[in-house]
């Protein structure tokens, strides 16, 4: 399979003329108020040439966005998450279906897995297993530090790819008591979590892009600390950019070159 990296936490996967998407992202406007203007500008997707489906995590705007879901999809694809994603997908038009944690399910050449994650303000979230003939990647959302990690790496590992977000942001949502905790993983934590899934390589997704104070605040150094962090954890860190696209032969491969910068 090939894998593309689209925009903040989204990816396309492609495989025998069928794409899969996670949490693809383009519209702004519902972001705005609390995450900011981008400081990126956002990959424009293509419509795929052939059958596609989505995977999205959760349901907040910045992973779940239906106006491109119904361009990417149009009245054939299905997007598959959690109940309250599934719901809402429904609701803007889109097929779609719910799934359940540690259920195994083919979407074309993909065998998908939804495995647990964990969301900041308890909304819920899945991670995503999707393997194909070539290996497997997992696809972490923007899920904070949990305790299933040693349980997924048993279960579904090891993985060529760990796809991980990496801003470690500070929140203050209005109507909510600020933790002052991380709501997303740091950079030291997504090394950590990609060793545990005994990932051949962690590629941060989730940085950069947003940055709005006091409400949405990134780590001060991410891309820094996620290479100091990678080092200390003995994890191989892999920077795809948007539009940057990878096989999981060559993200085996310890001679990649060039490919990923």
């Amino acid at each position: 399979m090939i894998i593309t990296r689209l925009s903040w936490a989204g990816l396309q996967i492609s495989a025998e003329e069928f794409t899969l998407f996670i949490d693809p992202l383009e519209n702004i406007a519902p972001l705005a108020g609390f995450l900011g203007q981008p400081r990126t500008e956002l990959l424009p997707i293509a419509s795929p040439p052939g059958e596609a489906a989505a995977l999205v995590t959760h349901i907040h705007s910045d992973h779940f966005d239906p106006l491109i879901l119904r361009r990417l999809l149009g009245s054939k694809g299905y997007v598959y998450g959690p109940e309250a994603v599934a719901s809402k997908a429904r609701e803007e038009g889109l097929a779609a279906s719910p799934v359940k944690l540690e259920e195994s399910f083919t979407i074309g050449p993909f065998n998908v897995t939804a495995v647990p994650a964990m969301d900041w303000r308890g909304d819920d979230q899945v991670s995503w297993v999707v393997r194909a003939d070539d290996g497997a990647i997992f696809h972490g959302g923007d899920t904070i530090w949990h305790g299933y990690w040693w349980r997924v790496a048993r279960r579904h590992g090891p993985f060529a790819l760990a796809f991980l977000p990496i801003n470690g942001v500070i929140v203050q949502m209005p109507g909510l008591e600020p933790s002052g905790l991380p709501a997303t993983l740091t950079p030291e934590q997504a090394a950590i979590a990609a060793r545990l899934l005994q990932a051949r390589a962690l590629c941060p997704i989730h940085y950069d892009t947003f940055h709005n104070p006091p409400l949405y605040v990134e780590h001060p150094d991410a891309v820094n600390a996620a290479q100091t962090a990678a080092e200390k954890q003995g994890v191989r860190l892999e920077w795809a950019r948007p539009g940057e696209s990878v096989s999981l032969t060559k993200a085996d491969s310890i001679d990649t070159p060039g490919l990923l910068a």
